[in-house]
């Protein structure tokens, strides 16, 4: 067995902004069409009008038909993008269901044609499935790094994957002053889970009054169970610090697989409040090869972006490789 730890905890990036984080933010031009919105408001502040507006929706003309990429063993977006001399931002934007982090071998990737069609033109129309979308506030670290979380829940009676949104933060004036597209951390959501997501910024913005958040991607997908090894929770042991703003979590998981079979296995720890709202994540990744009735061990440090933390819940999710 081989494994390999990705840590992603809130505070831990907040201090250490050189830390790998399984969140990855991508800074994205301005979406052309709001698709489901949603804003939080916090107290205001001296505005810079100086920044752009808001774009108003631009009706959607003739759709080229862009060039197909078919995802190789070991190919990384970045690679891709070199490789037809597109930007890496502009990938990301037009295939928001694809998570950067985690390419799946045969999966279709839309690339920007070879006319040089523009971005805006090949963004995807289909609308999301209206997963559940809330706000939970933003918070400015120690190292003065901006993070601002909100979260999804799977409302349908179907599993839905590939969910992302694009996060802004604005001034009082309504003026965009940052953005970020942010990833759900697992891939596939089940009916009546609810996982947060995370977008870190550099800092704080002058002027910032609120935040929005723009569901980009989420669509119903068939159940993968009986396709994919059983993975179980045999133990999960929770030990509360600092007053209970960090949760350090260990536990053993039962991995049934195929014989020859190489996957990897992914644990989202969320930190809730007293009233059963995120306030922290982090993950843990291994990789498991040819493994039969396999016991993996993952610990992990949760910290609170304020709030106590009242309860612990463990999210596995087993992916082919």
């Amino acid at each position: 067995m081989e494994k390999s730890h990705l840590y992603l905890s809130v505070v831990l990036v907040l201090s250490l902004l050189a830390a790998c984080s399984s969140v990855e933010k991508k800074r994205a031009p301005l979406p052309t069409a709001t698709l489901r919105s949603f804003s939080s408001n916090t107290p205001t502040s001296k505005p810079v009008s100086s920044l752009t507006q808001i774009g108003t929706l631009i009706p959607a003309g003739p759709t080229p038909t862009p060039f197909v990429h078919i995802i190789q063993q070991g190919e990384t977006l970045l690679e891709i993008a070199f490789r037809y001399g597109v930007q890496f931002d502009n990938i990301v934007l037009i295939n928001p269901e694809i998570d950067p982090n985690l390419l799946r071998i045969g999966e279709e990737i839309r690339i920007p044609g070879p006319e040089g069609e523009p971005v805006d033109i090949l963004l995807p129309t289909p609308t999301p499935i209206p997963v559940h979308l809330k706000t939970l506030g933003c918070y400015e670290s120690p190292s003065l790094a901006y993070v601002c979380m909100v979260s999804i829940t799977n409302t349908e009676e179907f599993m839905v994957a590939g969910v992302s949104a694009h996060i802004t933060l604005h001034n009082r004036d309504g003026l965009i002053l940052d953005n970020l597209i942010v990833y759900a951390p697992i891939s596939q959501i089940q009916t009546g889970q609810e996982i947060p997501l995370i977008a870190i910024f550099d800092r704080r913005p002058s002027g910032y009054s609120s935040f929005h958040v723009d569901l980009l991607s989420a669509v119903q997908v068939a159940d993968l169970m009986d396709e994919l090894p059983v993975i179980d929770v045999l133990e999960t042991i929770t030990i509360y610090k600092a007053e209970k703003r960090l949760a350090e979590v260990s536990g053993r998981l039962s991995i049934t697989s195929h014989e020859g079979d190489e996957f990897l296995v992914r644990v989202v720890g969320v930190a809730l409040d007293t009233k059963g709202e995120p306030i922290g994540m982090n993950v843990w990744e291994g990789r498991v090869k040819s493994a039969i009735n396999e016991e993996i061990e993952y610990r992990i440090s949760i910290f609170s972006l304020g709030p106590e933390i009242a309860d612990i819940r463990i999210y596995p999710e087993i992916m082919l490789k």
